[in-house]
């Protein structure tokens, strides 16, 4: 029964078998080679943004009276060239109740951020706030990690919101309320 196969048709047949086996493989390794390559990059873009400097902004009193701007560098880089922009009908009614503001060198400075520092600008006193005209306040600050790639942090900040704030004294847990200081347990 064997007899009659022609050998090479047996030959033909397994050499389509192994074409075709071998297509398989090839197209199983690419497909493979894909995954990984898609898997690696997303891995470096991880990467990347979990070791960048990330800048953040709040408001925030240093002592009874003054208000300030915040940016923090919470990140693990310095944050260079760093730009600060506030909204410009803002900063005319800042300038109006307080022609010597700092924030005024401050919005045409450029600055480096160290990983871990924050970065004080005074807008003014409590009494300050009570007269500007606009109260909400429109930040940008942009910056650089080492590398060059650029990063932009936006917040607003709506000062009438804040009335409340009294100041805390971190050395001896005394909160300054109503005129007074009270021991905070």
């Amino acid at each position: 029964m064997f007899g009659s196969i022609n050998p090479d048709w047996v030959l033909s047949g397994l050499t389509a078998v192994y074409v075709i086996a071998t297509i398989a493989i090839c197209w199983a390794n690419w497909a493979s080679a894909s995954a990984a390559k898609t898997q690696t990059a997303e891995m470096q873009r991880q990467y990347q943004n979990a070791n960048r400097p990330r800048l953040t902004i709040r408001f925030d009193a240093r002592s009874i009276k003054d208000r300030n701007i915040v940016v923090k560098n919470c990140g693990i880089q310095p944050a260079i060239d760093v730009k600060i922009s506030l909204d410009d009908d803002f900063m005319r009614g800042v300038l109006s109740v307080f022609p010597a503001s700092p924030l005024k060198s401050a919005v045409h400075s450029t600055i480096l951020i160290s990983e871990g520092q924050e970065f004080w600008l005074l807008i003014g006193d409590n009494s300050i706030i009570g007269e500007l005209p606009k109260k909400l306040l429109n930040v940008e600050v942009h910056y650089k990690n080492i590398t060059g790639e650029t990063y932009c942090e936006k917040a607003s900040i709506d000062l009438s919101q804040y009335d409340f704030m009294t100041w805390v004294n971190p050395t001896n847990n005394k909160v300054w309320l109503d005129g007074r200081w009270l021991t905070m347990q």
